[in-house]
């Protein structure tokens, strides 16, 4: 039964995130229907105590920008703190959210916003024991260390509020 799981996970891996760029103009209206009238936007820049931030490999995103923070959408009724903590655990299957605060928000696309929070994050499942359809692997990173295939905007937020001089 694992065996069969896995291999259904796999391929859903691969085909979903395809029928998902195939149908850019069926995207939002998707969303729409999907999701409450206005949309709130989570990024989240996680920090272990170390200082490495959490990033994530998302399959729906472009392949050459798949890399980026942990992200999601406030469900009704959610604190951040509560829907940092679901996407977490739906994305890489676990991970503990502590001392979150807002750092940004910005008027998005059409009926959204985006809000960007940080915090700390703790007790993170390694990249091989989580089962996700979004999101395929998970890693820490630092500045100086930065994957190939960061979101370009996850990059410019990182460089904004990680880097050498961003507040702590």
């Amino acid at each position: 039964m694992n065996d069969l799981h896995t291999r259904l996970v796999q391929r859903a891996r691969t085909a979903l995130p395809r029928l998902w760029r195939s149908v850019p103009g069926l995207q939002w209206r998707l969303l729409h229907l999907t999701q409450p009238t206005f949309l709130v936007g989570v990024s989240a820049l996680l920090r272990t105590s170390s200082g490495e931030f959490l990033l994530v490999k998302n399959a729906f995103w472009p392949a050459d920008q798949q890399w980026g923070m942990p992200t999601g959408y406030l469900e009704q009724g959610e604190t951040l703190t509560e829907s940092v903590t679901r996407e977490l655990h739906e994305e890489i299957g676990g991970g503990t959210v502590e001392d979150l605060r807002v750092l940004d928000r910005t008027a998005g696309y059409r009926m959204r916003v985006e809000v960007l929070v940080e915090g700390t994050v703790k007790d993170l499942p390694s990249p091989r024991e989580h089962d996700s359809l979004e999101v395929s692997d998970h890693r820490l990173a630092t500045m100086e260390a930065l994957p190939q295939y960061l979101h370009p905007g996850h990059r410019d937020l990182l460089r904004k509020h990680a880097g050498p001089t961003a507040p702590q």
